[in-house]
């Protein structure tokens, strides 16, 4: 696990040199050993938000994920914050599931969360971020949330079309999450294919995990 955490680590400090962004990594089994020590970094909204999930490993999701956005808005903000628990890093979530910095409208918080990780990233422009455990997407799936050229796309190499159809799915996650509408718009409205996509993404295969950025394509004059 330690390689994979260490290449996962990689990827998001590549994103941080191509984009202007931070990101950071939190593992979960930390936050299962002392849960209490980072419950006291959250805010009381936060908390209410917080004491309303059932689950124990969603809880130690959620908290692993505003941890690793603390982090990130430290390194993204160097000097801002005096620590973690700073008032002014108090995380919240939208009508529609987003996260939000409730000090800094302009500062946009992207998260997600799968197996052992959880992984945030923040930006002054509009990103989205998704990580997933890879497995199997059956037939029904694909049709369901991708379009004709995704479907083909996916189905080009038979080699392939699990980590294919995986790609495609954490692009379609992240790029919902860069817009800020949650499930509200179908997943086979939003193209992901980089020559067919409004967004630009960069996606990666570490081990069972696979992650990809979603951001705006850059001008060519950039």
């Amino acid at each position: 696990m330690r390689s994979i955490v260490k290449q996962l680590n990689e990827v998001i400090e590549h994103w941080s040199q191509k984009h202007a962004l931070s990101a950071a990594l939190v593992e979960l089994p930390e936050i299962y050993m002392n849960q209490e020590k980072y419950i006291d970094c959250f805010k009381a909204r936060e908390l209410e938000s917080l004491n309303r999930i059932a689950s124990r490993k969603r809880r130690v999701s959620r908290i692993a994920g505003r941890l690793a956005a603390r982090i990130a808005l430290q390194r993204f903000l160097p000097g801002n914050f005096t620590d973690i628990s700073d008032s002014s890093m108090e995380i919240l979530n939208d009508e529609y599931g987003k996260p939000y910095l409730t000090a800094n409208n302009d500062i946009c918080v992207s998260i997600s969360h799968s197996g052992s990780c959880a992984i945030a990233v923040v930006s002054k422009t509009r990103v989205g971020v998704d990580l997933e455990q890879a497995g199997i997407r059956p037939e029904s799936f694909i049709n369901t949330f991708f379009l004709p050229s995704e479907q083909n796309w996916i189905r080009k190499t038979a080699e392939s079309s699990v980590w294919r159809a995986n790609c495609l799915w954490t692009r379609k996650e992240a790029a919902s999450k860069l817009l800020g509408v949650g499930g509200n718009v179908p997943f086979k409205s939003i193209p992901v294919l980089d020559n067919e996509s409004e967004f630009e993404f960069d996606s990666h295969q570490i081990d069972h995990y696979c992650l990809s950025l979603a951001t705006h394509k850059r001008l060519k004059d950039e």
